[in-house]
């Protein structure tokens, strides 16, 4: 019996395995029931092997905690008494929730201790996924070269052993890189070749990937329809296969589409989506993240009272779960906000501590990110030499980041610092040189910015050199307008036109679904009460006849009662009856030798007379007393009789 409910675990553990990449909400279903089964046996290692798993599941639910207690428990059998491959699955696990929660040092430690025991069991595909992990780690942090070097190295081992899986879960992560340096072309090359192997694997959630990031790079080449359409079918994916996480970020990268189309309100609808999804998860590190964002949008509205509500109950969530990189991009958000409404002081102080948190986590972007904020909020104050401070403290960095968005900042803000009359430094020909510079870098990428040319423009017009005001104002309005003209605003309406009617008429099928249920439901309930009634009917029925057996049960008792009652009453009477006849006979024997001598004497008397009558009487007492024995017998037999048929 046992053996019998131990394979049938496995079974279990082998289909949510099997279902985990598809559905999984059914991957946990499966693994409880597989996890009570290994609990009733009592079998550790089965138990573990259950554990290990389902932390993958969670961690990719983003139930960090819960991933991570499965993982170590799991971890403290195997050492207990598993095999050294069990060991590092279950440091590979805890690697994984580390990094799902942005603390990559840790995860980093973990897989270099994973890769150890890969390394001297010779075991190729832990290799690779450890090289994965350590890359993502090193990319999650802006690292691009470490990055793709890690990558790169994972590739080519999962070609030489022919693994399908890895060899495009790894393009997929090349392809992450290529797009974060601009290399958009190769990335999609990249992307399309991994497409093509999870569509001939029919592996769902890598397809989901490929589209959602070929999604990202057509939104930086500005074809917003073609990025809208691919989001939009990376949301189905997530949605047919239950992962409601990746239902969330689809949400987000829409949003970030209509936010490049400056349509905010509709930004805004599908952040809030992505937001009540992380809330219904409890899912407080998505919850933190899409409230950033959403404070970036109420922020750009100048709705700055909601948007600080926002950025102080992120930084609440931030705190509570002590995720750093949070803390310090609200600390960034609020910046940002108070800036808006004036308080440059509170700006100050919020950019300072964003820019502390992020020195701490040694995240070189957040602090390049920060010392541009603080610039920003110093020249406001007037205080130009300090914010050049800042400024020139990112120029070294900017060469390890490659993050052409974020030197374009800088250099915008060394141009208008040395553009402001104010400053001892005015140099309106070195405000100059830090334009040009800034358009130099922003010739040949993808991501145009508009800002720069209206600066552009602003600086030849106080020039006075309105021939190239002109020509960079008509540049920035190219940009500007290119995003909602022509055929990809028609595309775009379309598509969104097209979406609600879809949405419409899923709703509209939810509802005629819900009816016919409650139809159904209705006509179950019909019938039943139908022969609920009948059932009532029969059992009133049933109860009257009940009802009268027992009032023909009453009366019979009733009369049974009265015939025993009788029947005590004849038979005291009878009893009384012998008595007195005994003492009568008893008299009249001693009558005849007690009062003989006295009736001989008074003979001649009156009374003689009444004696004699009264010696006659005394003769016939026992007849009269047989024949009522006689009489009270046939009574008694017929009370008797009555208590039977009673």
């Amino acid at each position: 019996m046992n053996t019998n409910s131990e394979h049938h675990a496995r079974e279990l553990l082998q289909e949510a395995e099997q279902c985990w990449q598809k559905n999984l909400t059914h991957a946990k279903r499966l693994l409880e029931e597989a996890l009570q089964v290994s609990l009733q046996l009592q079998n550790e290692l089965l138990t573990a092997d259950v554990l290990l798993l389902r932390s993958v599941v969670f961690a990719d639910a983003r139930e960090h905690e819960n991933a991570e207690r499965d993982a170590r428990s799991a971890l403290l059998t195997y050492k207990a008494q598993g095999s050294e491959l069990q060991i590092a699955q279950a440091l590979k696990a805890i690697a994984t929730t580390y990094s799902y929660r942005s603390m990559f040092a840790e995860s980093v430690e973990y897989c270099k201790q994973v890769l150890e025991i890969a390394e001297r069991l010779n075991n190729t595909p832990l290799v690779i996924d450890m090289y994965a992990r350590i890359g993502w780690d090193n990319h999650s942090q802006n690292i691009y070269a470490e990055a793709l070097e890690y990558f790169n190295k994972a590739l080519a081992l999962a070609k030489e052993i022919n693994d399908e899986m890895r060899i495009a879960s790894c393009m997929a992560d090349i392809a992450a890189v290529l797009t974060r340096t601009a290399k958009l072309e190769d990335a999609i090359v990249y992307l399309q070749n991994a497409l093509a192997i999870y569509e001939k694997l029919d592996v769902q959630r890598g397809r989901m990937r490929c589209i959602s990031d070929l999604a990202l790079i057509y939104a930086r080449l500005h074809d917003y329809a073609t990025a809208l359409q691919m989001n939009f079918q990376a949301l189905e994916i997530a949605e047919k296969i239950q992962l409601t996480y990746s239902q969330a970020v689809a949400f987000t990268n829409i949003a970030v589409v209509y936010y490049n189309l400056f349509d905010l309100a509709q930004s805004v609808v599908y952040l809030k989506k992505a937001l009540a999804i992380h809330e219904l998860n409890n899912d407080p590190l998505g919850i933190a993240t899409n409230l950033s964002n959403i404070v970036v949008i109420y922020t750009e509205l100048k709705d700055y009272n909601d948007a600080i509500e926002f950025a102080e109950r992120g930084l609440e969530i931030s705190k509570k779960i002590n995720s750093k990189d949070l803390i310090a991009l609200n600390y960034a958000n609020l910046s940002t906000v108070y800036v808006g409404v004036r308080n440059y002081n509170k700006a100050l102080e919020c950019a300072e501590e964003s820019l502390r948190v992020h020195r701490e986590l040694g995240y070189t972007v957040g602090v390049i990110n920060s010392l541009i904020n603080k610039g920003a909020v110093l020249q406001v104050l007037n205080k130009y030499s300090e914010a050049e401070s800042c400024f020139t403290e990112v120029l070294p960095l900017l060469q390890e980041a490659q993050n052409i968005e974020a030197q374009t900042k800088v250099y915008l803000g060394l141009s208008t610092l040395f553009a402001t009359k104010e400053w001892n430094k005015y140099n309106p020909e070195q405000s100059e040189a830090w334009l040009l510079d800034a358009e130099k870098i922003n010739t040949n990428t993808v991501d145009r910015n508009d800002e720069l040319y209206y600066k552009l423009s602003e600086f030849y017009e106080q020039k006075q050199e309105y021939n190239k005001a002109l020509e960079y104002i008509k540049k920035a309005n190219a940009i500007h307008n290119e995003v909602f003209s022509g055929e990809t605003a028609k595309q775009v309406l379309t598509l969104r036109a097209e979406r609600e009617l879809a949405a419409k008429e899923k709703q509209r099928l939810i509802i005629e679904n819900e009816r016919e249920v409650a139809r159904k439901d209705a006509e179950i309930y019909r019938l039943e009460k139908i022969e609920l009634a009948a059932r009532n009917k029969t059992i009133e029925e049933q109860n009257e006849q009940l009802h009268i057996k027992q009032q023909q049960l009453n009366i019979s008792n009733n009369k049974l009662r009265q015939a025993i009652a009788d029947l005590a009453t004849l038979t005291a009477s009878r009893k009384a009856r012998t008595y007195f006849m005994m003492f009568m006979i008893l008299l009249f024997v001693f009558s005849e030798v007690v009062v003989e001598p006295i009736i001989q004497f008074i003979t001649s008397s009156v009374i003689v007379g009444m004696l004699l009558r009264f010696g006659i009487g005394l003769l016939f007492r026992p007849i009269e007393a047989f024949a009522e024995h006689l009489t009270t017998k046939k009574q008694r037999e017929e009370i008797l009789d009555t208590a039977k048929s009673a």
